[in-house]
């Protein structure tokens, strides 16, 4: 996967993703945040 930020990513990338993908991606990102 990618490093950093969502944000950060290209769009391009985040729509090439699966619904599945998408849906693991923002939970990551939760799970970094609460740290």
């Amino acid at each position: 996967m990618w490093s950093g930020n969502i944000l950060a990513m290209d769009a391009k990338q985040y729509n090439a993703l699966s619904d599945q993908q998408r849906k693991w991606l923002h939970a990551a990102a939760e799970l970094m945040e609460k740290k």
